[in-house]
């Protein structure tokens, strides 16, 4: 993926009120990357599925990745009949569940994953921000598509916004439509003790792993943006998150909601906060443990 774009400070001003140049650009050169033009295309979870679980050791790859060898790598399995009969009669309306949206083709991606969006809210700078702006006015739905990798899966700008720690970013993100309760559960994102558990499953978009955890890593912060901003002290950005119909009772990949994993950071303050919020206290994560026996067996 080979885009470019002139970025520097003294055209900084001149891009900020004349947007014909970089909009020839984002029309000239953006679309090639995108479903039918940017209005987006369903995959189904074997096709993401597949992609992450090639760049896995051979012990934990499908039959048929592992048949395909070295080509495996760099196989294109859009429109390939292995994908067809992958699929098989699955259909967005037979089995909504396992298809998302997705706007930028999910194989022409970047090392991890990533979107040149991705790339503009990675960056951070007004430029990139101002780009990030006037790649959305042309195709709107680059706002949630996700990372890819099996390093970052899940992430989206607005995760990115909370670790930012702006909620005025935050803000704006939501009022836009940013999917706030879109799940991240890569690999970088998981307890320490699970990672190496971690398989892919042809049926459904999430990763398979062992369940017998300490809940100890240091960024699994629960999966959600929610959570991300909670987990990160970061209250008037969860307070907007829920303003805009969070909720934050959702489970993730152990059963743990917001309320379970800040008793595993001992974030006491969030914690208090999150329940005057209206987050439950008596929901059980997958080992049958509410946040106060969570809270027994950590000694927190």
């Amino acid at each position: 993926m080979q885009l470019r774009f002139t970025a520097s400070s003294n055209l900084y001003y001149h891009r900020m009120t004349h947007f014909k140049e970089l909009d020839d650009a984002i029309r000239l050169k953006i679309p090639k990357y995108l479903y039918n033009g940017g209005k987006g295309k369903w995959i189904h979870c074997v096709h993401l599925a597949c992609l992450r679980n090639r760049d896995r050791a051979k012990s934990k790859q499908f039959p048929e990745i592992i048949a395909l060898g070295e080509e495996g790598f760099s196989f294109k399995f859009e429109d390939s009949d292995l994908l067809a009969q992958l699929i098989g009669d699955d259909t967005p309306e037979k089995c909504p569940d396992k298809y998302t949206l997705h706007c930028w083709d999910v194989e022409c991606r970047g090392a991890v994953g990533e979107t040149v969006f991705h790339v503009c809210f990675l960056m951070g700078t007004p430029v990139h921000m101002h780009l990030a702006k006037r790649l959305l006015k042309h195709f709107p739905l680059l706002l949630n598509d996700i990372y890819l990798s099996e390093e970052y899966y899940g992430e989206n700008v607005l995760h990115m916004s909370a670790v930012a720690e702006d909620p005025s970013i935050v803000k704006w993100l939501l009022e836009i439509g940013a999917d706030f309760h879109r799940r991240c559960y890569g690999n970088f994102f998981t307890c320490d003790d699970q990672k190496s558990s971690r398989r892919d499953n042809k049926n459904y978009e999430v990763v398979d792993v062992c369940l017998v955890t300490d809940y100890q890593g240091y960024v699994a912060w629960g999966e959600y943006p929610f959570a991300f901003a909670a987990c990160l002290e970061q209250e008037e950005c969860y307070r907007l998150m829920l303003s805009k119909g969070a909720n934050h009772d959702l489970q993730d990949t152990n059963g743990n909601t917001v309320a379970h994993v800040l008793v595993v950071f001992d974030l006491i303050r969030m914690w208090d906060m999150v329940v005057e919020c209206g987050a439950a206290i008596n929901i059980e994560n997958k080992a049958g443990l509410t946040p106060l026996t969570l809270a027994a067996y950590l000694a927190r």
